[in-house]
């Protein structure tokens, strides 16, 4: 996923606004309000987590989209069919190390019972960070796709 940076003026005040909707279709169809990430806290600084106010749109946005993407999910699902029984766990797939992946990395866990994930089971991860200091979020292809067809409808 790619992260874009917008100027804008907004009552009197310049933000460099974040989101990760490309030029073309900020072009064509304006800044969609649900696709902005959030601003910087400081025009000058560098996007990190502590320069970030994030967009409460956004973060419920993709809180919604990543729950129901989890259960509708081909991989997931044959995962819980090999597993049968625990939980699984949505990794960003920016994580550096698969074998101790950082809270911040983690998406969320789906609890599994005899192969079927349990739909109402799915618990966001409080500690996951949109943008780190690894940078913006990388989604399963499956996960990219359905946030952004939610964010463009």
């Amino acid at each position: 996923m790619k992260l874009y940076t917008y100027k804008v003026e907004i009552e009197n005040i310049e933000r460099d606004l974040l989101s990760v909707i490309d030029p073309d279709t900020v072009f064509s169809k304006g800044l969609i309000g649900n696709g902005v990430i959030g601003y910087l806290r400081n025009t000058d600084g560098e996007v990190n987590p502590d320069n970030i106010i994030y967009n409460p749109d956004f973060i419920e946005l993709f809180k919604r989209t990543i729950k129901s993407t989890t259960l509708t999910s081909e991989d997931l699902l044959k995962s819980a069919l090999q597993q049968q029984n625990g939980y699984i766990y949505i990794v960003d797939q920016r994580a550096k190390n698969e074998k101790e992946t950082e809270q911040r990395d983690i998406l969320g866990s789906i609890k599994v019972i005899e192969g079927q994930v349990s739909a109402d089971s799915f618990q966001f991860n409080p500690n996951y960070e949109i943008i780190s200091a690894d940078g913006i979020f990388r989604l399963p292809d499956n996960f990219e796709k359905a946030l952004l067809n939610e964010i463009t409808k």
